[in-house]
């Protein structure tokens, strides 16, 4: 041994020169339970900030005036299913069904901005009455209708389409004009934080609205009649007009002085040219969800499983529902071009395990994946949009949003039933891929303009 050399000193190594010391402790790796607990606590955090946020809206506004918001978005969730799942049930007939599902829906997306723009003038609680009434009215020529559909008469198909497109037309779209209610809120306030808890909570009925509408159609249909969905969507409306009249304050919106000053200015700027993407990104995610729901539908008259209908559907939302709630609550940042592509490959991974399965069975776990992906894309589509219109005209970007939905989802459903009919509704199940990944397509694109807009501006690099 050197005498140069310190026996106690093990600081480096003979063999490998390498400086090391032997009674040295080494850093504890990341506990998994401390990991577990800091999120268990930051989750409680999160959902005690969103519960006092909801907590202001209903001493500010009433739990009668949030759960006749929840409540009358039912008509509008459920009518298309109704009508496809009346047609299943009846005539065992898909193709039909699914032209009379996008016959309603298209009604009620081109009626979206109509309903916006009187009701400003004339007041949501006139207009809701009215078009409510007649929303009963033509559920009832509907029913009439369908019946002569029956095996052993024949009806006018013409005739029967047409009663849609009155069913659509008289569709309250009750998600637009709350959005509206918001954001002329915001523009009396100027409060973001009750901007965004408001937005998020109809971003939340909005899901909460598709389980809840899947599961009354199919109970209805398969332990009653065929028209027995349709039937309560009736009840359903005639509950929201009782609740108008014995509670004016459930729809506190009156009319608004949009003459002068007030007058509504045109969307203009550089966000407002980029928010046709976010539309375009929402027809995508209504085409995927129209598509999968009239898939299902044609699944379920091929196998003789109409029963099972509603609860794959109501699976579907129900994850939704739980995805959403957990973007909301942990309050992610979900306004950014980078959140679209997150959740844009969350949706293309996910849509490629839907035309997979052949059982009931076997369709649980992708629509299970589908829907946790569905929810993510919902609340980044809603975060986007806000984020590009908050400061012009927000209450027409949200219902054009809410028109953009509801169109796609009309289209799904056209898409998929004949698709269906045609082929098979394994080969229906490949569109929400082709939507998804357009979808996802839409999110660079997003994201290159917004870059080039805003981030370009920056010194050049050596």
């Amino acid at each position: 041994m050197s005498p140069h050399r310190n026996p106690k000193n093990r600081s480096s190594s003979p063999r490998t020169g390498l400086g090391y010391r032997r009674d040295r402790q080494r850093p504890s790796s990341p506990d998994l339970r401390n990991n577990l607990r800091e999120s268990v606590t930051r989750l409680r955090i999160s959902t005690e900030y969103a519960r006092t946020r909801i907590r202001d809206l209903l001493l500010t506004h009433g739990w009668r005036f949030l759960f006749f918001s929840l409540l009358m978005r039912l008509p509008a969730a459920m009518v298309m299913l109704a009508v496809m799942m009346m047609l299943a049930v009846q005539n065992n007939e898909a193709t039909l069904g699914g032209y009379a599902a996008g016959t309603v829906g298209l009604s009620a997306a081109l009626m979206v901005p109509v309903y916006r723009s009187i009701s400003e003038r004339w007041g949501q609680r006139r207009i809701f009455f009215a078009v409510t009434v007649l929303n009963i009215l033509a559920l009832m020529w509907l029913m009439l209708e369908s019946l002569r559909f029956a095996e052993t008469s024949s009806g006018s198909i013409g005739r029967f389409l047409a009663a849609c497109a009155v069913t659509g037309v008289t569709t309250v779209p009750l998600g637009a004009m709350m959005r509206s209610y918001w954001s002329a809120e915001y523009l009396t306030t100027k409060d973001r934080r009750k901007l965004n808890a408001s937005i998020s909570l109809e971003t939340m009925f909005d899901v909460i609205a598709l389980p809840a509408g899947a599961v009354i159609a199919g109970i209805t249909t398969v332990f009653l009649t065929a028209q027995s969905a349709l039937f309560a969507v009736i009840v359903l409306d005639v509950l929201g007009l009782l609740m108008l009249l014995w509670r004016p304050e459930n729809l506190p919106v009156e009319t608004r002085d949009v003459s002068g000053d007030n007058r509504r200015k045109p969307l203009r700027g550089v966000s407002r040219s980029l928010l046709w993407i976010p539309q375009l990104g929402t027809i995508c995610l209504g085409l995927s969800l129209g598509t999968t729901q009239a898939a299902i539908v044609a699944y379920a008259i091929s196998t003789d499983q109409i029963g099972v209908t509603g609860f794959l559907i109501a699976l579907l939302g129900l994850c939704a529902v739980i995805s959403a709630l957990f973007v909301l609550f942990e309050r992610l940042p979900m306004f950014g071009w980078g959140a679209w592509l997150v959740s844009g490959v969350c949706l293309t991974l996910t849509a490629m395990t839907l035309s997979l399965p052949t059982s009931a069975m076997g369709m649980v776990i992708p629509l299970i994946s589908v829907g946790l992906a569905y929810g993510i894309c919902l609340v980044t589509m809603d975060s986007v949009a806000t984020s590009l219109s908050v400061r012009k005209n927000l209450d027409l970007a949200l219902s054009a949003l809410q028109a953009c939905s509801l169109g796609g989802i009309a289209v799904g459903f056209v898409w998929a039933a004949d698709l269906s009919g045609s082929y098979s509704y394994q080969v229906a199940l490949i569109i929400p891929l082709i939507a998804a990944a357009m979808y996802f397509c839409l999110g660079h694109l997003y994201g290159f303009l917004w870059r080039r807009t805003y981030e370009e501006r920056l010194a050049l690099l050596p």
